[in-house]
């Protein structure tokens, strides 16, 4: 499974495997804005993604759960193009 943890908009963290499934180097997935980030995701998943991120920003900006974790799962697009 890939694993990437996103903190204040910044990628934190990256497993080997997040680098398998997307096909790019650890230095180029620590160098990404929200905007790549985005970019990667399917666009038919696009809006349920956007959205579920937000109410867990609502929660944890008005102190409902501060340190709620969230787990999404979409198809992404990887480097080549290829749907994953």
């Amino acid at each position: 499974m890939g694993l990437i943890i996103i903190q204040s908009g910044r990628i934190k963290y990256n497993n080997e495997a997040a680098e398998k499934i997307l096909e790019y180097s650890h230095l180029e997935i620590i160098s990404w804005d929200l905007t790549d980030i985005r970019n990667l995701i399917f666009e038919d998943d696009l809006a349920s993604v956007l959205k579920d991120s937000k109410v867990s920003l609502t929660q944890s900006e008005n102190g409902s759960n501060p340190l709620r974790k969230i787990q999404l799962s979409f198809r992404i697009i990887t480097k080549s193009g290829e749907v994953k």
